[in-house]
């Protein structure tokens, strides 16, 4: 009795590791088909920049902003253009009134 245990509880331990063997290994390579599927999906998303083709954005997204951030920094410079401009006009305004 006690070596047919002995025996019936290798097997089913024996079979056991077998199962969970199998599960690790199919989960491995639905891992490995989903990362490639994302890879190619990565690939299928990339932009080129019309102006410079070397420039490739990660997707439409990162395309969007980046030209977004650039007529930021334009408009930033514009206007601390035009404030310099209005400033160098106040001031010839005031020196003027001043010296009437």
């Amino acid at each position: 009795m006690n070596k047919q245990f002995t025996v019936r509880h290798e097997e089913i331990k024996e079979s056991e590791i077998n199962k969970r063997f199998a599960l690790s290994e199919r989960f491995d390579s639905h891992l490995s088909a989903i990362m490639e599927s994302l890879d190619d999906e990565r690939e299928r998303l990339k932009c080129i920049n019309k102006d410079n083709p070397d420039i490739v954005y990660e997707n439409e997204i990162v395309k969007e902003n980046a030209s977004l951030q650039e007529n930021y920094e334009k408009l930033l410079v514009e206007i601390a253009e035009k404030s310099a401009m209005i400033d160098e006009q106040l001031s010839k305004k005031e020196t003027v009134t001043v010296d009437l």
